[in-house]
């Protein structure tokens, strides 16, 4: 997910975008049914969010914060999350769909 999010902001920074922009952000978690009763939704979009955009929060890494856009993660003003089950282990992954007005 950071390699995408970096080859689109290499391409620039998204068009209508400053420190005032509100995010609305959907995250949907593709997991094994045994990952996901112990995965809580709140801990796995944590790093997304910090991945994404840039957090005010000292973390060990910083290398990857604020990849796709170089604004707070406090501007995300709707955050919608969810957990679906996959058969195959090669199914899960992340679908993350980014919008601002």
């Amino acid at each position: 997910m950071a390699e995408a999010a970096i080859a689109q902001r290499a391409e620039g920074e998204p068009q209508g975008i400053s420190q005032s922009t509100r995010f609305s952000v959907e995250i949907v978690f593709l997991m094994m049914d045994s990952r996901l009763g112990p995965a809580d939704l709140d801990n796995l979009a944590k790093p997304v969010l910090d991945t994404l955009f840039r957090s005010r929060h000292p973390q060990k890494d910083r290398s990857l914060t604020g990849a796709l856009v170089d604004v707070d993660d406090d501007r995300v003003f709707k955050l919608l999350l969810e957990k679906r089950s996959v058969v195959a282990e090669g199914d899960e992954g992340i679908d993350v769909c980014v919008t601002w007005e």
